[in-house]
């Protein structure tokens, strides 16, 4: 596994820039949390464990030790999992995130912290450092993105979702141009219903007034309606759950601003949808997610093959059509 090099050679910071490596610790559905001491800052409030990046570190090098000297386990493997860049009144941190899939030892308070597993579905009621708001939303995100192909018959459509739910697809994107309002409420419906069979969450791709005639679990923004939506909503907290399809650093600073739960970030690659539209590269795309808070898939030509490339410049994974469809 490639290491994570994010911002380490960037001279754009403060001088109060304090970096960490932070281990988001799993365990079935439980991660593991740290409660910090009250002589330091943010006392009282419980954290994923990790600590700051020594000079000649890199962030997988100290994730290794901070483990290590907290809570006496060693990391058999891991992988990046996103960045939060945070300004305190105090401070800016940047926490280098890596999802510890497999480790040896027990955990255990080594510093005399308290530490407890929590499932993720209860991190809601743990009062967590502003910070780590995105991890949170990172936890959750599971790492391909389905993008349904525009099918007009309902039939196909579900049974290419069933086979695609089958093949472990935890997060769906209803995208049907070329179907009616009434037709994609019903398909909706539908498909909502076979998604939370599968425990995977839906997503509508169409405005936000949706929501009021089909119960999905939130509904996805294009370009355009992000842009409307950032006038209408940036000055309110929406209690509906958002994502975006970015192309540019501005739409990506916008989906954060509106706490999208998530954004993709697309074309990576060149398509056939858009043979006109030059890709971003997995540079580019890289750059523009190092400056982003919230996950972010890699969408445009990619394919499950890409999902270590994806997490190596910082995205959550990949979001496909084709790349993902199984009902062809």
């Amino acid at each position: 596994m490639k290491t994570q090099n994010k911002h380490i050679f960037t001279n754009h910071h403060s001088a109060k820039l304090v970096r960490v490596a932070v281990g988001v610790i799993k365990r079935n559905d439980q991660v593991l949390l740290a409660k910090r001491k009250n002589n330091v800052h943010l006392p009282g409030l419980w954290e994923f464990p990790g600590g700051k990046i020594e000079k000649a570190e890199l962030p997988r090098q100290a994730l290794i030790r901070e483990l290590d000297e907290e809570l006496n386990i060693v990391v058999k493997q891991c992988r990046p999992l996103i960045s939060i860049e945070h300004q305190y009144t105090e401070k800016s941190v940047l926490l280098d995130v890596w999802l510890v899939e497999q480790f040896e030892g027990e955990p255990e308070g080594n510093e005399g912290q308290a530490i407890e597993w929590v499932a993720v579905d209860d991190l809601d009621n743990v009062e967590l450092p502003e910070a780590d708001n995105g991890i949170v939303k990172a936890i959750r995100m599971p790492e391909k993105y389905l993008i349904t192909p525009d099918i007009v018959d309902e039939d196909e459509l579900m049974n290419g979702l069933n086979k695609c739910l089958e093949n472990n697809i935890k997060l769906v994107q209803l995208r049907l141009p070329s179907v009616s309002y009434d037709q994609y409420l019903e398909f909706a419906e539908n498909a909502r219903e076979i998604c939370q069979l599968s425990g995977a969450k839906l997503y509508v791709n169409g405005p936000i007034d949706f929501m009021k005639d089909c119960k999905v679990d939130g509904i996805h923004l294009n370009s355009q309606r992000l842009k409307q939506e950032y006038l209408k909503i940036s000055k309110k907290q929406s209690m509906i759950k958002l994502s975006a399809s970015c192309h540019n650093l501005n739409e990506i600073k916008m989906a954060e601003k509106l706490n999208c739960e998530f954004a993709v970030l697309s074309p990576v690659r060149p398509t056939k949808s858009h043979p006109g539209k030059k890709p971003l590269g997995w540079k580019k795309f890289q750059q523009m997610v190092e400056q982003c808070n919230i996950p972010v898939y890699a969408l445009g030509g990619v394919s499950e093959s890409d999902l270590e490339k994806s997490w190596n410049c910082g995205g959550q994974g990949i979001a496909a059509i084709s790349g993902l469809w199984l009902g062809h």
